[in-house]
């Protein structure tokens, strides 16, 4: 990652002594003399984060579907199976709301159902949590401030270890808690989706417009009514709403599970999470580099002393 190319330059330019040590040198233990790999990372990470552009083209139905104009707005609807069809991949954020909006799924089955190989349509969709980003950015946060903190806390408590894993525990023990609240309530909400899927029913999905009576609650204006459309598109696309149902209690519902259960997306997010803990590291491995690059350079310099 970007955050971790910072790191190694922090290490590179501290070894090579072109960085000043950040940290004072104690004479019990010294864990490192600076955190540059540590603050490079973190700044080149979220720099990355809040400047990085993407180059990709996307589609949000809400910002490229026109809202105002109905006739527009029914247009884009008929048209939906094309846009999709053409699109190269797609993103769910999902919540445990997701289900119960009609658009939602029906945006993803038809999704699915335009491609020729469902295995192959199953690689470009990605279903990501919406909780999972301000959970993985805070993680990330609160372990570059913990180990930012680390060397110094080394060196206070250099002869009250005890005191010092104390302190940690208290410190610690609530964020280990609303991890432990966050993981049951997203199981418990997978365990919800399961249900809902394998229940669903295209006659019974809520749609917004029916949900205020076919009335713009700001304006005051008449809506289309969406489910209308999206009926005739199942019918025309599926043969009929009760094909419908059996994809998404099928294949809908295996490709969002497999999806929110995958091991191998939660994994890479867990390393992203503790990168903090390998910058660390590498301004550990800086002292002792150093330590040997100086110690080398010394012994050379004594060596010629002696010989000239």
């Amino acid at each position: 990652s970007i955050g971790m190319l910072g790191a190694i330059l922090g290490w590179i330019l501290t070894v090579t002594e072109v960085l000043p040590a950040t940290l004072p040198e104690a004479a019990d233990v010294v864990f490192c003399t600076s955190q540059w790999c540590m603050v490079l990372g973190a700044a080149f990470y979220y720099l990355s984060f809040l400047l990085w552009q993407s180059e990709r083209f996307v589609f949000l139905d809400i910002l490229c579907i026109d809202q105002e104009d109905e006739s527009l707005k029914g247009e884009a609807l008929i048209s939906m199976g094309s846009i999709l069809k053409s699109s190269a991949s797609m993103l769910v954020l999902w919540d445990p709301t997701w289900v119960t909006r009609f658009w939602c799924v029906f945006e993803l089955a038809s999704y699915l159902h335009s491609r020729d190989r469902q295995s192959k349509a199953r690689q470009h969709l990605r279903v990501r949590p919406n909780l999972m980003g301000p959970v993985l950015l805070t993680g990330h946060a609160g372990l570059c401030i913990l180990l930012l903190a680390f060397p110094n806390l080394l060196n206070a408590f250099v002869e009250t270890s005890d005191a010092m894993v104390l302190l940690l525990s208290v410190g610690l023990l609530p964020c280990f808690g609303c991890l432990a609240h966050v993981g049951r309530a997203f199981c418990r909400s997978l365990d919800t989706l399961q249900q809902q899927l394998g229940n669903f029913s295209a006659e019974s999905a809520k749609c917004f417009c029916c949900d205020v009576n076919h009335v713009d609650p700001y304006t005051g204006g008449r809506l289309i009514c969406d489910r209308d459309i999206m009926l005739k598109c199942i019918g025309i696309w599926f043969g009929s709403p009760s094909r419908f149902d059996e994809l998404v209690r099928g294949q809908v519902r295996t490709a969002v599970l497999l999806q929110l259960m995958s091991t191998k997306y939660l994994y890479q997010q867990l390393v992203v999470v503790c990168s903090p803990v390998m910058w660390l590291f590498l301004d550990r491995t800086a002292l002792y580099v150093g330590r040997d690059m100086t110690m080398r350079d010394t012994a050379i310099a004594v060596e010629v002393a002696v010989t000239g």
